[in-house]
């Protein structure tokens, strides 16, 4: 078996439990929205957000901590 990889700067806009996200330097249709809900987060992807060949964010991921994240300010 083999996987693609990609990854996505930028900011996201959080309202309630969704965000939305488009990263930096994707095509004008893109757009990422990050629905946030118990144990588990739902992506879905609109239009080519630039994470290369064959590689989409979508999908559903099981929450494994409770751990708030530390982001990186640049």
């Amino acid at each position: 078996r083999t996987a693609n990889t990609g990854e996505g700067r930028g900011t996201a806009r959080i309202e309630g439990d969704t965000a939305i996200f488009k990263p930096e330097g994707a095509e004008d249709g893109c757009k990422i929205t990050l629905k946030f809900a118990a144990g588990k987060l739902v992506v879905t992807q609109e239009g080519i957000c630039g994470f290369g060949h064959n590689v989409s964010a979508e999908g559903t991921y099981k929450k494994v901590s409770s751990a708030k994240p530390k982001f990186d300010s640049e």
